[in-house]
């Protein structure tokens, strides 16, 4: 019922601010999830869309290819910043210390608009 619109949600019953934090708990939830299972490389499929969208806008005749190609770049240098000194680092530490900041960085543009 959500999709419908706020006014219509609320007059069929529907609380909205407990939906919405259900709605956001469980997408958390099942985010958190695949980055424990696929570890913090998979991090990577989670923030460079949302990176290229920002860039490209909307057009997904574009944003697809774009994520495709971003990913694999930022992989590319993260492995590359990982090897770069003299102890060679797990890629996917250095895919924290570079997606963390982005993605609170995301969130934070998200909660300011």
């Amino acid at each position: 019922m959500l999709p419908l619109g706020d006014d219509l949600a609320i007059g069929l019953g529907v609380s909205l601010g407990r939906s919405r934090l259900l709605i956001g708990g469980v997408a958390t939830l099942l985010a958190a999830s695949a980055v424990s299972i696929g570890g913090l490389i998979g991090f990577v499929g989670l923030v460079v869309p949302h990176g290229v969208r920002l860039l490209l806008g909307n057009d997904y005749r574009f944003v697809l290819p774009m994520s495709a190609i971003g990913g694999a770049w930022v992989l590319t240098f993260a492995d590359f910043l990982a090897r770069l000194g003299a102890v060679e680092l797990p890629v996917g530490t250095v895919m924290a210390l570079l997606g963390s900041p982005l993605f609170v960085w995301l969130l934070y543009r998200r909660s300011s608009q």
